[in-house]
C-alpha cells in the first residue's frame, strides 16, 4: 500500500498557493525503484531515490471538497526489463525554486511492471491533492491522454461552485495549523441592524490548529445562542458599545465556532488557546428615527452600524473601537473623551476640550492622538463623512452638551451622519488637522524666497494654561481650522462650517477633537 507524504518543498509551495501568490502547476509523475527506510525519508528529498521513468499527466480534475485529482498512465512500451515500482512522486513548479518534488508514495511491496516483450501493460498512478479552490490549479495535460484541456477546463468550471462550499478536511486544516498568524477570507464581514454576515469562505489558525468555514453565516445579534453572555441579545444592552467576533475551537471537527462577546480578550467560557479575536463591530447609541434620504433611517439603539464592522484584514492602524470606515479612512464615531490615560471614542463620554480635565488645545490633541495611532480630522474628510446631517441647525437647547452621542437638533432630528458619526455639527467646534499662516505685517523679500518682518512668537504652539513647559516657538503664526460649529451658531453650522481665527494653542471650552486613523489593511 502506498504511503503518501508531502515534501518540505511541497509544503512551501502549498503555503504560497493558499496565500494567493501562485497556483499549483503539476508537471509530471516520476516512477522509481529506490529503497527508503520509511516514508519520512522523502520529506527533505528533492527527487526520488532512484527515478527510472517520467510519466506524463493524463488527467487533472477538481473534485468536490476542494480536492484536485492528478492521474498519470504508465505504459510498458519501450521497457526492456521489468520495473519494480517502489516509489512514485508528483512534481510541480514553484515560482521561486523551479521544478520540485511535491509529494511521494513509497510502496512497502513493489508493483512489478513487465517489459514490453511480455505483452502490453498499463498502470494508473493517482494523486488526490487538497487545494484552496478550483482557481488555484493551472491544468495542463498530455493531449494524447485520456482527457483534453477543454474537458478539464469544463470540469473545473462545473465543480468550482461545489468545491468552495465544502470543507477541505484534515488535509487543509493541517496546513493552516503550520501558520500561527493565519487568517484568510473570501470577502469582508458585513452587518446591518440585527444581523452580521460572515464571508462565504474563511480559514483561521486557532491555538495552532487549523479551521475552515465554508458557506456564509447569517448571525442574528438578537439571538442569545450567538453570545457568550445572553444579556447582549437584548438591544438596549448593546447601545453605544463595542463588541467582538471570536473564532473558537469546536468540540469536534474543523469548522470554527463563531461567538460574539463584549470581552476584548477572550469570550466567557474560552481561553486564549481555544479562541481567537478576528473582528468586531459597534452598535448604534440611540434611535435614529425616520430621516428621509439617510442611510441609517429606521435604525434603532443597539443595531449594528454597518460601517463599524472590522476584521483582522480590514481595520485601522489604531484600535478599532468606536470607529467607522468612510471608504478612505477610519473616523471616530464620537467626539474624543479622556479615559484617564488616553483619548477614546466612547458613547456618553465627557468631551475633551479647553475646559475639561485635562484641558486641550489643537497642539495637545495632535500629540495625544498620535500616541494611539490617530490624528485630527482634516477638513476634506470632515466634509465627506459628515454628510447626512441636517445642515444649518445646531443642537437642541443651544447649549454645551458636555457628553458624547445621541443628540438631536432644534428640529428634533438626530445629529448623525450617513456613516453613523455622532455630534457632527452644531454641537461643539472640532479642531482639524489643517494649518495655515496667521495674518502678517511682513513684506515679501526681494533677495530670497520668503517674507521679511517675522519674529519669534510662542503663542501659536504654547499655552501656559495647558502646557507644563514651552516646547519651542514659532517664527510667524500658526492657525488651526475648527470645524462643524458649536451650539448656538444656528444657520452657520454644517459639514462645511469652518472657523479660521485662532492659534493652534488657543484654549477654548467650545473646541474639542475627533480622531482619524489610516487603514492598516483595506479589503484584502
Amino acid at each position: 500500500m502506498g504511503k503518501f507524504i508531502i515534501t518540505d518543498a511541497g509544503k512551501k509551495l502549498q503555503a504560497k498557493v493558499f496565500a494567493g501568490t501562485t497556483k499549483f502547476i503539476f508537471t509530471k509523475i516520476g516512477v522509481g525503484d529506490g529503497f527508503a527506510n520509511s516514508s519520512a525519508d522523502y520529506a527533505a528529498k528533492t527527487d526520488l531515490v532512484a527515478r527510472k521513468v517520467d510519466v506524463k499527466i493524463n488527467k487533472e480534475e477538481v473534485k468536490s471538497s476542494n480536492i484536485c485529482r492528478v492521474v498519470g498512465i504508465l505504459e510498458n512500451t519501450g521497457l526492456t526489463a521489468a520495473l519494480y515500482v517502489r516509489e512514485v512522486g508528483l512534481y510541480a513548479t514553484d515560482p521561486d525554486d523551479g521544478e520540485i518534488l511535491f509529494c511521494a508514495k513509497y510502496y512497502d511491496r513493489p508493483t512489478i511492471i513487465d517489459e514490453e516483450s511480455a505483452g502490453p501493460y498499463t498502470k494508473e498512478f493517482d494523486f488526490n491533492i487538497g487545494i484552496e479552490s478550483a482557481d488555484n490549479v493551472s491544468i495542463t495535460v498530455d493531449k494524447a491522454g485520456i482527457a483534453t484541456q477543454e474537458d478539464l477546463s469544463t470540469s473545473a468550471k462545473n465543480t468550482q461552485a461545489a468545491a468552495v462550499t465544502e470543507m477541505t478536511g484534515l488535509y487543509k486544516s493541517a496546513l493552516i495549523a503550520l501558520l500561527p498568524a493565519h487568517y484568510g477570507r473570501s470577502k469582508e464581514w458585513s452587518g446591518a441592524k440585527g444581523t452580521l454576515t460572515s464571508p462565504d469562505y474563511l480559514t483561521v489558525n486557532i491555538g495552532n490548529s487549523g479551521f475552515v468555514l465554508n458557506g456564509s453565516l447569517s448571525i442574528n445579534v438578537n439571538t442569545a445562542a450567538n453570545w457568550d453572555n445572553s444579556t447582549y441579545a437584548t438591544a438596549a444592552n448593546r447601545k453605544g458599545k463595542d463588541f467582538y467576533i471570536y473564532a473558537c475551537q469546536p468540540t469536534s471537527g474543523t469548522v470554527p465556532q463563531i461567538v460574539l462577546s463584549a470581552n476584548s480578550t477572550v469570550p466567557t467560557g474560552y481561553t486564549a488557546t481555544n479562541s481567537r479575536k478576528i473582528g468586531g463591530f459597534h452598535c448604534e447609541c440611540a434611535d435614529i428615527g425616520t430621516i428621509s434620504g439617510h442611510t441609517l433611517s429606521g435604525y434603532a439603539a443597539g443595531d449594528v452600524l454597518p460601517a463599524s464592522v472590522w476584521d483582522l484584514r480590514h481595520r485601522p492602524i489604531s484600535s478599532p473601537e468606536g470607529m467607522v470606515y468612510d471608504g478612505r479612512r477610519w473616523i471616530d464615531i464620537y467626539i474624543a473623551s479622556w479615559d484617564g490615560s488616553k483619548l477614546v471614542s466612547k458613547f456618553n463620554g465627557v468631551m475633551a476640550d479647553g475646559e475639561s480635565s485635562p484641558k486641550f488645545h489643537g497642539e495637545k490633541f495632535e500629540e495625544e492622538f498620535a500616541k494611539v495611532g490617530k490624528h485630527l480630522i482634516s477638513r476634506s474628510d470632515f466634509m465627506h463623512c459628515m454628510k447626512g446631517i441636517q445642515e444649518g441647525v445646531n443642537i437642541n437647547g443651544s447649549a454645551d452638551a458636555n457628553t458624547t452621542g445621541g443628540h438631536v437638533n432644534t428640529n428634533g432630528v438626530r445629529i448623525v451622519s450617513n456613516y453613523g458619526i455622532e455630534d457632527c455639527a452644531g454641537v461643539i467646534w472640532q479642531w482639524g488637522s489643517d494649518l495655515f499662516e496667521g495674518s502678517s505685517n511682513g513684506t515679501v523679500a526681494t533677495d530670497w524666497y520668503g517674507v521679511n518682518g517675522y519674529s519669534w512668537d510662542a503663542r501659536s504652539v504654547y499655552n501656559a494654561d495647558i502646557d507644563a513647559a514651552q516646547m519651542g516657538s514659532c517664527l510667524g503664526w500658526i492657525r488651526r481650522v475648527r470645524l462643524g460649529a458649536r451650539w448656538g451658531e444656528g444657520a452657520n453650522c454644517g459639514s462645511r462650517a469652518a472657523y479660521c481665527n485662532d492659534f493652534s494653542a488657543y484654549r477654548d471650552g467650545s473646541a474639542a477633537g475627533r480622531g482619524v486613523s489610516e487603514p492598516l489593511a483595506v479589503s484584502l
